[in-house]
């Protein structure tokens, strides 16, 4: 190296504690999107079974029935198995679905400061920008 030349320093970025919530520090708040939009899609092909009694048509029934029970039940097997804690890889739709009452656990996942199982407090990643350098 030349001498007088200084090169800069790299340095890891501070990460700060998410002001949000956990899934969001965590950047796992995409896949509750994405579930949310398979159980939408999934009351879709309910409600069009529906109507589709009221046409007298039995094959559309059926056909949209079968298909709003595979994607809900496929969505909701794939959120259980996609939310995890990055520490303790603990399931947390599942860990919710177990302490929490029926009416309050999607709304106490949604604002998890921590895990419910290691209480880990995660901090905010680094972007992808930042993920390329280090």
């Amino acid at each position: 190296m030349k001498k007088g030349k200084l090169v800069p320093k790299v340095t890891r970025p501070r990460q700060k504690k998410s002001s949000t919530n956990w899934l969001e520090a965590t950047n796992q708040m995409w896949k509750l999107y994405l579930a949310l939009l398979g159980f939408g899609i999934a009351l879709l092909c309910f409600l069009g079974a529906g109507f589709s009694l009221l046409l007298a048509e039995s094959s559309v029934f059926n056909t949209l029935l079968v298909s709003g029970l595979v994607l809900g039940v496929g969505t909701f097997a794939w959120l259980l198995y996609a939310l995890r804690c990055p520490s303790c890889r603990n399931k947390l739709v599942w860990t919710m679905i177990r302490s929490r009452s029926h009416m309050s656990w999607l709304v106490d996942l949604t604002h998890l400061v921590a895990c419910p199982s290691c209480q880990n407090a995660l901090m905010r990643r680094p972007s992808s920008k930042w993920r390329a350098i280090l």
